[in-house]
């Protein structure tokens, strides 16, 4: 039973490779592709289960439902390819299978779903599926090693002639233990791979107004936007983040703006930001008002607010962020331009990114028309780019979880393309622009909430070409 059983995985196996190669044209490189993709998944922290784990919490629960079901076997896209297993484990796949960085992230999202639903039928991962490929890699192993170090033949199994990747080998150790040692559960993935690191915009002249500071944590950290009248002050918040959630975990883009009002609550950032360490918290400090969301709960959200009042000078207001959404979108906007503004002499596409990325385009519930506060912001963004023809930069474009996954996915290309034909009207060249809607994946807070749904329903700058 046990063999016809292995016979019957590795004939699965085998029937991934060949479609790998027809479907994609790779040829003799389907079976090594199919054995990296095979390493990861055993190699990735808790394995198979693991990475479901991972795309769940990514946002990608729909696209996993129809892989187990058997229904169409949509790729997962390249940007959630390198989330789920990282740039570096993805550039040494590339190196070892012989083709570009681009064109693996494409194959092995292609791969992908094919071995999930084989190795996890109906989205309950298989020990048994996973220990007969855990058993074929260990039996090609030991000739590949003589191989390599002898000089003898390839192994008889071609798909499997090329190097085993680390991945696979600690995936390999991990089934074996699991075959002969304590049945202990897995080591829990992270939730979400960190963030970038702090990026520091230099300083600005152009007007924006007040002072403000804007928080948004989430499982990977802590995203910090806002305006400031001089460098003390940005630098202050920027070593408090570091202190406080820690560099790694940190994204910030901080305006100089030397016109712009007082800062009141700048004195105790520290303790402040101390006291903000939850998962899913929005925060933003205006003058001397506070407004919050993400805190549901009446009695956490009044104790919040009385150890923030201990740290605050004077006499603070606080309120639900969800009333100055409009406020932070316009504040948004100016910091955006202000930053755009500020971008003289050598700049690059990625420069230009950044500062887009500080701007929320906030179209309307169901509508891709490009909002007219937005209209500015880009074309000064547009007269930058002109400057920089070799630049190619992807608009992203996303959603938030609510309502069908395929009207989403069309909401977000069409609200992409908007932002690009703005652009394009601008006088930006075609090839510089991408536009690229992506429905409701990577979601960056919580869907349960207004302010989540909020920070989900955005559009992304990034440099994809001549940066």
């Amino acid at each position: 039973m046990t063999r016809r059983r292995s016979n019957t995985a590795m004939a699965a196996i085998d029937t991934v490779i060949s479609e790998t190669a027809q479907r994609l044209n790779l040829g003799d490189t389907a079976g090594p592709l199919v054995r990296e993709v095979l390493g990861l998944l055993m190699g990735s922290p808790g394995g198979v289960a693991g990475v479901i784990a991972k795309l769940r919490e990514a946002g990608f629960g729909g696209l996993l439902s129809d892989w187990f079901a058997g229904r169409a076997q949509a790729p997962l896209p390249p940007h959630a390819v390198q989330q789920i297993f990282g740039p570096a484990s993805l550039a040494e796949v590339a190196q070892r299978l012989g083709i570009s960085r681009d064109r693996t992230d494409g194959v092995v999202g292609d791969v992908l779903p094919r071995l999930i639903a084989l190795l996890a039928p109906g989205g309950q991962v298989s020990q048994g599926a996973v220990n007969d490929a855990g058993r074929r890699l260990a039996a090609v192993l030991p000739a590949e090693m003589a191989g390599l170090t002898k000089g003898g033949p390839a192994p008889p199994w071609t798909p499997f002639r090329t190097t085993l990747p680390v991945a696979a080998l600690i995936g390999l150790a991990a089934i074996l233990w699991s075959e002969i040692g304590p049945r202990t559960p897995p080591a829990a993935p992270p939730a979400l791979l960190p963030l970038p690191h702090i990026v520091e915009q230099a300083p600005a002249t152009a007007s924006t107004g007040a002072s403000w500071l804007r928080l948004d944590t989430d499982a990977r950290g802590v995203t910090a936007t806002g305006v400031v009248r001089d460098s003390a002050a940005r630098d202050g918040i920027l070593n408090a983040l570091r202190t406080t959630y820690g560099a790694d975990r940190t994204r910030a883009g901080i305006v100089i703006d030397p016109a712009a009002g007082d800062a009141p609550w700048l004195g105790n950032i520290g303790g402040l930001f101390d006291k903000l360490r939850r998962n899913g918290l929005s925060v933003l400090f205006e003058g001397s008002n506070v407004s919050l969301g993400g805190v549901p709960d009446t009695a956490a959200r009044t104790d919040l607010v009385n150890q923030l009042k201990g740290l605050l000078p004077g006499d603070f207001s606080f309120g639900n962020i969800g009333d100055r959404l409009d406020a932070l979108v316009a504040g948004s906007a100016r910091q955006a331009t202000t930053a755009l503004s500020g971008l003289t002499g050598s700049y690059s596409a990625k420069d230009v990114a950044a500062a887009l990325n500080y701007g929320i385009i906030n179209f309307a519930t169901g509508s891709a028309e490009l909002p007219a506060g937005a209209g500015a912001m880009l074309d000064v963004a547009a007269a930058k780019l002109k400057a920089l023809p070799n630049a190619v930069i992807e608009v992203a474009g996303y959603t938030d979880s609510t309502g069908d996954p395929a009207a989403n996915l069309k909401l977000s290309q069409d609200r992409a393309d908007a932002v690009r034909t703005r652009l394009l009207a601008a006088g930006v060249a075609g090839g510089s622009i991408l536009a690229k809607g992506y429905g409701s994946a990577d979601p960056v807070a919580s869907n349960d909430t207004p302010e989540g749904r909020f920070r989900n329903r955005r559009i992304e700058y990034r440099v994809v070409g001549g940066g």
